[in-house]
């Protein structure tokens, strides 16, 4: 075994055998008369000792605990993808009716999406490296963050309805309509690293998958959001046989001659 012996005088570390312990000696480098110390004055090193019960051969019984992997799932994938295309094909049915879709309407879909895309993103961009919440946890904060999501949707309703008193989104200029989503962007952040103990760039981002989803299900269901959309959403003249319809004013009758 080699001792380690430091020189005191131009503090040069060196290894000699386990022969010369207690003796004393030049140092190598400067030469300087040094006392090399006892084999009992080492301080050696252990691996930690296992705890716990031991099989015949002394290795421990108890295998550590593994972290379950939840960054992806084929199943809940599917899920939030089918979700989505029964819920596009249903805004699609909406905007074919040629109707706007009723608050009603519009108050379940931001309720019904906002755990489902809350699970399916935390799934998605939690931390990798740090256990994630899982079981009944996840399930209740994911739906406590969806539910708060959905209410920022209020925000963007109740201030054009009531501050501004006017009379539908569609009237809501380009950029109320911008200060109002930045509100609410950092709304649901805030929510999503309290509830789901994310990153701000990971919350940010898991909101904006659902702002990004609930505003196209708006667009294509046909309903105004803000002034752009409204003169987009305007329907030119009916178009039959293949061209466009002309209207003509009625022909006025002719004065009758005077006698």
């Amino acid at each position: 075994m080699k001792i380690a012996v430091t020189c005191p005088g131009c503090l040069t570390r060196f290894e000699v055998s386990e022969k010369f312990a207690g003796k004393k000696g030049p140092c190598p480098k400067c030469r300087k008369e040094i006392q090399v110390p006892e084999a009992t004055e080492q301080v050696v090193i252990h691996a930690p000792e296992t705890t716990g019960p031991k099989d015949a051969k002394g290795s421990p019984v108890l295998k550590p605990l593994r972290r379950i992997e939840t960054n992806f799932s084929w199943p809940i994938a599917i899920g939030v993808a089918v979700s989505s295309l029964v819920l596009l094909g249903i805004a699609i049915m909406i905007r074919s009716s040629g109707n706007e879709p009723s608050t009603a309407v519009l108050t379940l879909a931001a309720f019904l999406l906002g755990p489902a895309l809350a699970f399916g993103g935390y799934l998605f961009l939690r931390e990798s490296e740090l256990q994630g919440f899982s079981g009944r946890e996840l399930l209740v904060r994911t739906a406590i963050c969806g539910v708060i999501y959905a209410f920022t949707w209020g925000i963007y309703w109740l201030i054009p309805k009531y501050l501004m008193d006017l009379g539908s989104l569609g009237e809501t200029t380009l950029i109320m309509a911008s200060i109002m989503l930045i509100v609410m962007l950092i709304i649901g952040s805030i929510a999503a690293v309290l509830a789901l103990e994310l990153e701000t760039g990971a919350a940010v981002f898991h909101y904006l998958l659902y702002l990004t989803a609930t505003i196209i299900l708006a667009v294509v269901s046909g309903l105004a959001l803000a002034e752009p959309l409204a003169k987009s959403g305007k329907s030119a003249a009916p178009v039959k046989g293949g061209k466009r319809a002309v209207q003509v004013a009625p022909a006025t009758p002719p004065a009758k001659a005077t006698k």
